[in-house]
């Protein structure tokens, strides 16, 4: 979270930051499922109206265990964090895409 803190801070005065992402994941591996990985979190300090939005929807983890994984995230950064991939979708098959959008949304849907 130093690196995010560290854009927060040296972001242009007057300039809006609507949202910060960070990725959980890597490619093929999914995000972490260790609390003490998340900690770091507490240090967040992003400006009023910045969303923070967690790379951490993978297609190959339970969905279980990610819906407990973004819970987790909110309550360490103390707001609905919105939910995505660590990154974008075109290294991954169009059936996997699929899948990674599908986890996007059931993840953000109330279950």
């Amino acid at each position: 979270m130093r690196l995010v803190n560290a854009i927060v801070a040296a972001w242009p005065a007057g300039r809006p930051l609507e949202y910060v992402h960070a990725p959980f994941a890597a490619a093929e591996r999914p995000p972490s499922t260790d609390p003490r990985w998340y900690a770091p979190l507490r240090r967040l300090r992003l400006p009023d109206g910045t969303r923070f939005v967690a790379g951490v929807a993978h297609e190959d983890q339970p969905l279980d265990v990610q819906r407990r994984l973004v819970r987790r995230i909110d309550e360490l950064v103390g707001a609905r964090v919105g939910v995505s991939t660590s990154c974008g979708l075109g290294r991954r098959t169009p059936e996997a895409a699929e899948r990674a959008l599908a986890r996007i949304r059931d993840l953000t849907c109330d279950a």
